[in-house]
This record gives structure tokens, C-alpha cells and sequence, in this order.
């Protein structure tokens, strides 16, 4: 539900969701909703949702990542380097790219 609500655009409805869950949300639900946030270009909700995915999956590099590219969208180049150092301060590296063509 949270990923047809982000994806149709009900960002807030797909948060609210998240936040009545009965559970504690893992990475891959706050990543869902910060992939749609990523898709309708919403800059300012997907910054908060990635404080809370980082929170949630420190380890995955993809969301590091979606939140450095919201920084240097909004040209906030000092945070783009505080993401990068996070990285760097927690052992976090970027996978290469690959497919299965």
C-alpha cells in the first residue's frame, strides 16, 4: 500500500501509513516511500524520510545516496559533502552498478 500510494502520488497518505503501522517500519518500507518522494521530485519530504531509512538500514548504500542526490537538487553542496563523509565515518561504500540482462 505505501509504495501504490507514493507512486500515485499520495506522499502523505503513504507517510501516514507508515507512521499507524503496529510495527517499527524497516528500510525497505521508508525506501519505497523515498524512491516515490525521489520520483515526484519532493525534495523536502524526501529528506526527512531518508534521515528515517538511514536510521532504519544504516548499511544500505542506495539510500545515502538518493539523499546526497536531493541535496545537490536543492544545490546544497555542504550537505552533499556531509552525506558523502557520513558515508566515509560509517564504512558505507557504493556498490558499482550491474544488471540481469
Amino acid at each position: 500500500m505505501v509504495d501504490l500510494y507514493g507512486k500515485s502520488g499520495g506522499l502523505d497518505k503513504a507517510e501516514a501509513l507508515i507512521l499507524s503501522m503496529p510495527f517499527v517500519p524497516d528500510g525497505g518500507i521508508w525506501g519505497s516511500l523515498l524512491t516515490s518522494c525521489k520520483m515526484h521530485n519532493n525534495a523536502e519530504m524526501g529528506l526527512k524520510i531518508a534521515k528515517r531509512t538511514i536510521e532504519a538500514d544504516p548499511e544500505n548504500d542506495g539510500y545515502y545516496i538518493l539523499m546526497s542526490d536531493f541535496y545537490s537538487c536543492m544545490e546544497m553542496w555542504d550537505d552533499v559533502e556531509k552525506v558523502r563523509k557520513m558515508m566515509k565515518d560509517r564504512g558505507v561504500k557504493k556498490t558499482a552498478g550491474w544488471s540481469s540482462v
